[in-house]
């Protein structure tokens, strides 16, 4: 399961009209006056009170080659162990369980990565050596410092309720893998709603967050393998499940 993971800013002017005017328009005009820096700051702000985040996701992805659509939804889960060393970094951990069309799981554990899809007969073990592109699912949790120093960032949408930021690469790491990412940000938490990737190839990726559930306890079972596990079938329900269907005439 491909996991990849990501803010210009373009003041819309808005109409004017002869007299005093009207309460929508004051809304409107006052929704336009944020600017990046204040966005950043309130992802900040967000990121400092936050040690978990859970949601639904929607994920669609667009191939840019065969123009095929492939969509699934899951879980996601955000978790930030704080050691009591205030010289020691914290321990980031994200696990995404796929459930439709088939369930799979990822989990990063600091630099530690483990994948499950329905054609592996055993988890596999990896390491995260290039984190880069999580940068999207990560900045609102953690901090927007690797945003400032790899993207330009611009305010593409803002409304009472939401704000788009559109963020282009400025460094060669990261033009190989993106053209461009777009976050949506709820105005009313600051936690992400939408992040869109255009990836180098020409492929798209939307995950969509619903169902929200912030600080609230997530075991650590989630991110280890023996978690992973039990939370997969058993392997001889997995096996009848990968056998192949005799023909009716063998």
């Amino acid at each position: 399961m491909k996991i990849t993971t990501t803010l210009l800013i373009i003041i819309m002017a808005s109409g004017s009209v002869l007299g005093k005017p009207t309460k929508q328009n004051s809304r409107a005009a006052a929704s336009k006056e944020i600017t990046c820096k204040e966005i950043l700051s309130k992802i900040d702000t967000t990121a400092r009170s936050t040690h978990s985040f859970q949601a639904f996701f929607s994920q669609t992805e667009v191939d840019s080659v065969f123009d095929e659509l492939y969509e699934s939804t899951g879980i996601f889960y955000f978790n930030k162990l704080v050691s009591t060393d205030n010289h020691q970094m914290p321990v980031f951990q994200i696990r995404f369980d796929y459930l439709k069309p088939e369930k799979s799981i990822t989990i990063i554990d600091g630099g530690k990565v483990i994948i499950y899809t329905p054609e592996m007969s055993e988890p596999q073990k990896s390491y995260l050596i290039d984190d880069i592109k999580m940068d999207a699912f990560f900045a609102p949790f953690i901090s927007s410092e690797r945003l400032r120093e790899h993207y330009d960032m611009v305010v593409t949408d803002n409304n009472p309720k939401r704000v788009t930021v559109l963020l282009s690469p400025k460094t060669d790491m990261v033009r190989k893998h993106f053209r461009e990412l777009r976050i949506t940000f709820n105005k009313a938490n600051w936690f992400p709603i939408s992040i869109y990737q255009l990836k180098r190839n020409g492929q798209k990726i939307t995950f969509k967050f619903a169902r929200i559930k912030v600080n609230r306890s997530i075991s650590q079972d989630m991110f280890s393998m023996k978690g992973l596990k039990a939370s997969l079938p058993s392997r001889s329900r997995r096996k009848a499940k990968a056998k192949p269907k005799k023909n009716p005439g063998q």
